[in-house]
């Protein structure tokens, strides 16, 4: 077996509490067909009771009812799921209750379950208590959040192999190469006269080797990892009333940027996503450049140097009707 870092020793505090019920929203905010509410912890069983009629859930089947606030009250009717402790995401007994999309009658659920016993989740706390439950690796539950805010097809890909635990797998299978050859060199150490196989003149020299080639390779991918996640930033550039803004709304495919024939008129920059094959690209549409410019228009090729710094790639734009 590969060995593997446990919640616990990555923080030897952090524990779930027996008592200690969570919920928040699980669609964003805003009106919808649909708004699902979820809960974690042991107050599940209790609030399938109370709140929805059902003393004794089926475990995942999906059941109509009404859902009835503290006073009694009729709030929805909702489809609920129930899971079992130690076979849902969280690792705990877990409610999924699905109300209509209206974020009043969400707020009011919500408000009833805190009410009842339950405090709101903090930002991520669902996937944290997955890891703490050791539903999750480390690798897998830094992919969720990658995995929702996926712009492109790559970053999509990238975080479902994550997901699915390709990088853990690889770590752990790094980490356990390198216990083997730590137990080696000490077995060598603290056993000489052990009937140890003869040593070799290079030693661990040629798997050490091998190791730090994993781990650089694995090092050269966060570059490659942080395009996908974030996209590639191009900036567009060239001097005023080359194209810029003209091309920059061709290529996002709707009038974003103002056009005109006058010189300066894009003074702050404009940025769209767009996908580009598998990947997204930020452009960003920014002043002309030029001397003499005025002082609002120097404020502008200021933020188009500013913005320099930190692009990716740049499109620059000549204006084929001017003399070469």
């Amino acid at each position: 077996m590969t060995p593997k870092t446990s919640p616990k020793e990555l923080n030897p505090d952090s524990t779930v509490s027996a008592n200690d019920s969570i919920v928040a929203a699980a669609t964003p905010t805003g009106e919808s067909a649909i708004g699902v509410v979820r809960v974690s912890g042991p107050l599940c069983i209790v609030l399938t009771k109370n709140a929805l009629g059902i003393p004794y859930p089926t475990p995942r089947k999906a059941c109509l009812t009404k859902y009835r606030d503290i006073n009694d009250v009729v709030v929805d009717e909702v489809i609920f799921l129930f899971f079992e402790a130690g076979k849902s995401y969280t690792g705990e007994a877990s409610l999924e209750i699905s109300s209509h999309g209206n974020p009043l009658i969400i707020k009011k659920i919500i408000e009833d379950l805190i009410a009842r016993g339950c405090r709101l989740a903090e930002p991520g706390e669902f996937t944290r208590r997955a890891f703490l439950s050791e539903r999750l690796d480390l690798t897998q539950a830094e992919s969720v959040a990658n995995l929702i805010r996926a712009r492109c097809d790559g970053a999509l890909e990238a975080a479902r192999l994550q997901l699915r635990g390709s990088l853990g797998r690889k770590v752990r299978t790094l980490q356990s190469c390198l216990l083997d050859l730590q137990a080696n060199l000490e077995a060598y150490i603290d056993f000489p006269e052990e009937d140890l196989p003869p040593e070799t003149s290079n030693g661990p020299i040629s798997t050490l080797s091998e190791l730090i080639q994993e781990v650089v390779h694995l090092c050269g991918t966060v570059d490659y990892g942080r395009l996908l996640d974030v996209g590639a930033r191009c900036l567009i550039v060239g001097a005023p009333n080359a194209g810029k803004s003209s091309l920059f709304n061709a290529l996002c495919g709707e009038d974003r940027a103002i056009v005109s024939e006058e010189d300066g008129t894009t003074r702050d920059y404009l940025s769209s996503h767009i996908e580009l094959g598998p990947f997204s690209v930020e452009l960003i549409d920014t002043a002309g450049l030029r001397e003499g410019a005025t002082n609002i228009e120097y404020l502008g090729i200021e933020k188009t140097l500013e913005l320099a710094e930190e692009a990716d790639y740049f499109l620059y734009v000549l204006d084929t009707a001017l003399p070469s």
